[in-house]
């Protein structure tokens, strides 16, 4: 996931997935606040109904931008 949005934080992220009931773990990464806007990266690993994980990553909203990648 990348951010780059004043909204956008991983708390919002967590949030998501959390209320979705998706299992996930911080691979990798983090967010910096520059200059009052939102820059980041953060990779991860997510296991669950693959519905949950759709809706959740749905509900993030604007400013985060996702790629999955398939083990």
């Amino acid at each position: 996931m990348s951010f780059t949005d004043e909204g956008a934080t991983e708390a919002r992220v967590f949030g998501a997935l959390a209320r979705a009931g998706v299992d996930f773990n911080l691979v990798y990464g983090g967010v910096d606040s520059i200059q009052g806007r939102v820059y980041g990266l953060l990779t991860i690993a997510v296991r669950g109904d693959a519905a949950a994980v759709d809706e959740a990553i749905s509900s993030i909203g604007s400013g985060v931008t996702v790629e999955e990648v398939h083990a």
